[in-house]
């Protein structure tokens, strides 16, 4: 014996996208696009202040010394924690030498700055509020 469930005609269209088996409760699929929308642009933010703020120190030192000394991803890392990059830079080495010297070292001399604004801005594209199209 089959128990069938009635679904109500305005809940049936939501109640066919969620999964077999899921609660009432469930969050719906627009909800869960939604947070992560917003978790996208909160980080795509948090890069461009980061940038905003390696400009700023970079513009300090020049205004001080007279010269240009842009700070490096690697640079930037040594800064905030010297012992996760000797630790990550020797996991690397025993696993795939050839990934540091190749990759991971040319990545870390790039400019901190154009780095994560080219990044903070890809993902507050990739996570932009998009006009829902109506058609006619």
């Amino acid at each position: 014996m089959r128990i069938v469930r009635r679904i109500e005609p305005a809940r049936a269209a939501s109640a066919a996208t969620w999964r077999r088996g899921q609660s009432r409760l469930a969050i719906p699929p627009a909800l869960r696009h939604h947070k992560a929308m917003v978790i996208g642009r909160f980080f795509g933010w948090l890069l461009l202040l980061a940038a905003a703020a390696v400009i700023v120190r970079d513009a300090t030192i020049w205004a001080e010394l007279h010269r240009l000394v842009p700070l490096s991803l690697g640079g930037l890392w040594v800064e905030l924690s010297a012992s996760t990059l000797r630790s990550t830079r020797n996991s690397i080495e025993q696993a795939a030498p050839w990934l540091w010297t190749l990759v991971v070292g040319r990545l870390l001399l790039l400019w901190a700055a154009p780095v994560f604004v080219v990044c903070g801005c890809f993902l507050l594209w990739l996570f932009r509020r998009r006009r829902q199209r109506h058609f006619h």
